[in-house]
């Protein structure tokens, strides 16, 4: 199945479907996600790991970013599992 911009791969019951590997298989959730709230803090930090490879003079980006959800009303989601 090939996603559409956006990553949507189709619709159910006229909502639209999406994918991702962040959930299980067999796994479902629907909902209604403007009743999600997503918070981030501290914004985004990039630093430089001098350590990562010293013998090749390799270094790597670290980045972090610091955030958490909530669901707002707890009827507007429902976790569907296959049986």
């Amino acid at each position: 199945m090939k996603a559409e911009d956006g990553g949507k791969i189709g619709e159910v019951l006229g909502y639209p479907v999406f994918a991702t590997t962040k959930i299980s298989a067999d796994n479902y959730l629907i909902g209604d996600f403007s009743q999600l709230a997503i918070a981030n803090w501290g914004g985004l930090e990039i630093a430089k790991n001098d350590f990562y490879d010293d013998r090749r003079f390799i270094s790597s980006l670290n980045a972090i970013m610091s955030f958490d959800a909530k669901v707002l009303q707890a009827t507007a989601m429902c976790h569907i599992t296959k049986a």
